[in-house]
């Protein structure tokens, strides 16, 4: 067992899992993935192997296929799997004792799932029962959650980083590879995925941020290289993507994170000047291809269907006002012709209308425990997870982030990184991760 775990938990793996999830999107059968993503968690919580690999496994999950998955055909294999490692978690969680003591959003989360289950009361399935599981979401999220966060074993947070950019550069390979196809690139706006550049734009940004912080941990000129360089790719794709919302998250967050760069900076001589051409390059680039970004808000400056959806939104809440009508309710779909679950593509009004009031409060509730975890810890990168929260933050004003699977995969495995920032000190070296 201890010569497949130290397979299992090298850095190399992480690529595997990553180019495991390419492999599936290009070929669209995502139960390759699936499959192999599913034996490798089962091995773990069955012979209690190093749970750190889950950090790469539920990222990754998000990237394995084309497909446009709408209700009438959700990924058998998805579902059984997801049920029978949930199966396994709660088996894992009783096996091996884990300490919840390090579980410092249990209690939200908890509440969270409770009212998931509450407002099943208010849910309305359509023609689709399928929509009673994915409510549930959040029941799925404490268990990960809780699991994660008091099994996971010293300071993993540049492996977590790490995990984030091999999924950053399959997301944007699989975009890039989709705009080629298509023929338009620059254009158009770029159908290569279940979710959209939207929410690509979403998980780039905290995946830049998380850069930063693995430059402010290396003094190696190399790394500091080839990192600045990657957050140039990224912000690349973001562009070429047209998400105006993560364009707008960018200019909030971008020099907030460049301060957080040069103060904790071990060799500023190599920092500053590397800033300085990435933004020099960025103002030529952006000044070079001015239509990409006249295209970008040409588009237009409506909301896309958010002045629809909105009050739509409202008017429901106000009919089941207390507990809401859970979060895959088919009661705001009527607004399209679709059978796809539909979010309202802002997390404050989605709190409402899927969790009621008792929600918002829970929401509060909620923020107020991260405030308490972020601030009584002294980790260099709680600064950078600010940074993150605050960009997420305001693209929530546009997206139900806190209530997109994709994106809860991401934020769970961060906050149960955080839980672990104290256990230990982990090099922030790729090379030595």
């Amino acid at each position: 067992m201890k010569k497949y775990n130290e397979i299992i938990e090298s850095k190399y793996f992480i690529g595997v899992l990553a180019l495991v999830a390419f492999i599936s999107w290009i070929t669209n059968i995502p139960y390759i993935a699936m499959s192999i993503y599913f034996l490798i968690a089962w091995y773990i919580l069955l012979f209690n192997g190093p749970t750190k690999v889950f950090i790469p496994i539920l990222i990754n999950l998000l990237f394995i296929s084309r497909t446009d998955y709408n209700l009438n055909d959700f990924p058998v294999l998805l579902t059984m799997g997801g049920i029978i490692s949930l199966v396994l978690i709660i088996y894992y969680l009783i096996r091996y004792k884990i300490d919840l003591k390090k579980c410092n959003l249990k209690l939200s989360f908890l509440l969270f799932a409770i009212c998931s289950v509450i407002s099943l009361i208010n849910l309305d399935a359509g023609d689709e029962p399928i929509r009673y599981f994915l409510s549930l979401a959040p029941v799925l999220y404490l268990f990960i959650y809780i699991f994660l966060a008091g099994s996971i074993k010293e300071d993993q947070s540049s492996y977590l980083c790490i995990s984030m950019i091999a999924s950053g550069f399959i997301m944007s390979l699989e975009f890039i590879t989709a705009g080629v196809v298509q023929g338009n690139l620059f254009y158009e706006v770029v159908d290569f995925a279940w979710y959209g550049p939207n929410t690509m734009g979403i998980y780039l940004n905290m995946i830049i941020i998380a850069i930063a912080y693995l430059i402010v941990k290396t003094d190696k000129l190399g790394l500091k290289i080839a990192y600045y360089s990657a957050i140039m790719f990224f912000y690349s794709v973001i562009y070429i993507g047209h998400s105006r919302g993560a364009i707008v998250s960018i200019l909030i967050y971008l020099f907030p994170t460049i301060g957080l760069v040069i103060k904790g900076s071990t060799n500023r001589k190599h920092d500053i000047p590397l800033v300085c051409i990435c933004l020099t390059i960025a103002l030529i680039s952006i000044f070079l291809t001015w239509d990409v970004i006249l295209f970008t808000f040409n588009i237009g400056f409506h909301l896309n269907g958010r002045e629809v959806l909105w009050p739509g939104a409202i008017k429901e809440f106000l009919n089941h006002p207390i507990i809401g009508q859970g979060l895959f309710s088919d009661s705001i779909t009527y607004l399209w012709e679709t059978n796809k679950v539909l979010a309202v593509h802002n997390t404050y009004i989605q709190t409402l209308l899927s969790f009621g009031v008792i929600g918002a409060f829970v929401y509060i509730f909620h923020t107020f425990e991260k405030i308490k975890l972020i601030f009584k810890n002294k980790h260099p990168f709680i600064k950078f997870l600010l940074v993150i929260w605050l960009a997420a933050t305001v693209h929530g004003c546009l997206d139900s982030t806190m209530y997109m699977i994709g994106f809860m995969m991401y934020y769970i495995c961060i906050f149960a990184v955080v839980d672990n920032l104290d256990v230990g000190e982990e090099n922030g070296d790729l090379c030595s991760c």
